[in-house]
């Protein structure tokens, strides 16, 4: 894949989607100019990088590393003469002093690109295109599955390496020297004893050069991150998940005076837009006639997620109507958990718990729906293939393109046209009040095809025109 086809948002979104509450990888590259002002160090450089593992953007210079190995292994000058012997010698990293000369052979063939030297939290970066590469610092339940990804598409046995180097050498001389030469080595670092009291006791670091990521790329959502449940295990330890399951409580508020529901209300308003809330007097007349079914999850008396429930009386069905976690509590497997408690209310009332999520290919914001019908794929869920479905906008805008999708409540592998018009016809009716030959309703129930299969690969869930119908 050509760097500039890849999307940086959707790669943060598949990282955060696969390892949770985790620090984002650092992006670097060479510039001409420096991308922030260049701070006074001293000694180590690699301490001075932090700000950019905590969502910032730090520049260095020849002027600005103090280090002289740190300014000869990013290729800003010549190893200095007293190297080979202070390696050896004093720190005793090897054996004699030509082995520090053969090392240093090998690395003075690096020259910087260019007079700065620059580092960003992936989430600064607009592009992959001018990078040279991305280091991961990460922890070894976090180093395992990056490991896993890479290793998913090759039997090198370099692919992941470890040459001795410096801690700084390994994350941007090794890496700089591989891209430019449009190498496929990944290299692990911060093995050197002298970096290591610059970084956490757990933290190590796994760079990858361009010329590598572009290939890995793709590869992500076919590894073992994507939700197996080996993995899933592991991203509930990285993410501290059995603690979480100690501290939150799920209950259904009924009481629509109580603090709960008007914190619940304020997540409700918080999460979604104009155009898909019910007004604020018809939520209330809802939940107090239990026309909806309100659920939430409590933390310390605080509400952190909400959903909505429709039980349909005499079908097989219940619908998830709104979902939506606290912004603070996000990839930290609130939603999951949630989810599973929803899913498992449906399922011992034996009926399949439906969702409505915004289709991917509209509106403004295809990355942030795709996440979302991504979440409720590792949760279990399918999509309704080729079932055309929209929604009148409560702004009275144009309808709301949209997917259904399902957890299933046994084993079915397909629905027929007359359940799935059934459960439609009532969530117009029902959820939405809306008159059984509401022209939209119609118009969807004619589409509808006989046989409803499921999927799990969303890019095959639906072909629509230009109105939203199905082909």
């Amino acid at each position: 894949m050509d760097l500039k086809d890849m999307n940086v948002e959707k790669f943060i979104d598949d990282f955060r989607l696969a390892f949770g509450n985790v620090e984002l990888p650092v992006a670097f590259w060479y510039s001409d100019e420096p991308r922030a002002p260049l701070e006074k160090t001293a000694g180590c450089y690699v301490k001075y990088i932090k700000p950019a593992r905590e969502g910032g953007v730090v520049s260095f210079s020849e002027e600005n590393i103090k280090c002289p190995g740190g300014k000869f292994l990013a290729g800003f000058a010549k190893a200095p003469d007293h190297l080979p012997n202070f390696i050896s010698t004093k720190e005793k990293y090897k054996e004699t002093p030509a082995l520090v000369e053969e090392f240093i052979e090998i690395h003075e063939k690096l020259t910087a690109p260019a007079k700065y030297l620059n580092f960003a939290s992936l989430d600064k970066v607009d592009s992959f295109v001018f990078l040279e590469g991305i280091i991961f610092f990460a922890k070894p339940d976090v180093l395992s599955g990056l490991v896993s990804w890479i290793m998913c598409d090759t039997n090198v046995p370099d692919a992941v390496c470890v040459p001795f180097n410096a801690g700084c050498g390994s994350m941007v001389g090794e890496v700089t020297r591989e891209n430019q030469k449009g190498g496929h080595r990944t290299f692990l670092g911060l093995f050197d004893p002298s970096v290591r009291m610059k970084v956490e006791a757990e933290v190590l670091s796994l760079a990858v050069p361009m010329s590598r990521f572009k290939e890995l790329f793709s590869t992500f959502n076919q590894s073992c991150l994507q939700g197996t449940h080996t993995w899933l295990e592991i991203k509930d330890r990285i993410n501290n998940i059995d603690n979480i399951k100690n501290d939150i409580n799920f209950k259904q508020i009924t009481d629509t005076e109580s603090r709960e529901f008007w914190q619940s209300i304020a997540t409700y308003y918080d999460a979604f837009p104009k155009s898909e809330r019910q007004p604020l007097p018809k939520v209330i007349e809802r939940v107090y006639s239990k026309k909806s079914l309100l659920f939430a999850v409590v933390n310390n008396n605080n509400v952190i997620a909400i959903a909505f429930l429709c039980d349909f009386a005499d079908i097989s069905f219940m619908l998830l109507d709104y979902m939506a976690v606290d912004a603070d509590f996000r990839n930290k497997n609130v939603g999951g958990l949630f989810f599973e408690f929803l899913k498992n209310k449906s399922k011992a009332s034996g009926k399949h718990l439906v969702i409505e999520v915004e289709h991917f290919e509209y509106g403004d914001n295809p990355p942030e729906r795709r996440k979302r019908i991504d979440f409720y794929l590792r949760c279990g869920a399918l999509i309704m293939k080729n079932t055309p479905y929209k929604l009148h906008a409560f702004d009275n805008s144009e309808p709301v393109e949209m997917l259904l999708m399902i957890a299933r409540c046994d084993g079915t592998e397909f629905f027929n046209s007359d359940e799935i018009e059934t459960l439609i016809a009532r969530i117009f009716t029902d959820v939405y009040e809306k008159e059984p030959n509401d022209i939209l309703l119609k118009e969807i129930l004619e589409k509808l095809p006989r046989r409803i299969e499921l999927t799990a690969n969303y890019l095959e869930a639906a072909e629509y025109d230009s109105d939203g119908i199905c082909n």
